[in-house]
């Protein structure tokens, strides 16, 4: 298993992503660390698990990644 900066880095490295909708995905966990919320710490991470887990299914068995889904 890649560890997370080597994670984001493949998908900051895949064709056509929006960097800054990256960088969106991480916003609601930093906020959560920052007030120091344990609770709302824990769901934005387990949040964004299953978004990076809907992305790497998006990934087809070709290897073409295409572009990240972006949530809804």
């Amino acid at each position: 298993m890649l560890e997370p900066f080597g994670r984001t880095y493949v998908t900051a490295s895949m064709p056509g992503v929006d960097l800054r909708w990256l960088g969106e995905r991480h916003r609601g966990i930093i906020e959560a660390l920052r007030e120091r919320d344990p609770e709302r710490s824990a769901e934005a991470l387990r949040q964004h698990a299953v978004e990076v887990a809907r992305l790497v299914g998006a990934v087809s068995p070709d290897g073409d990644r295409g572009s990240p889904p972006r949530p809804r």
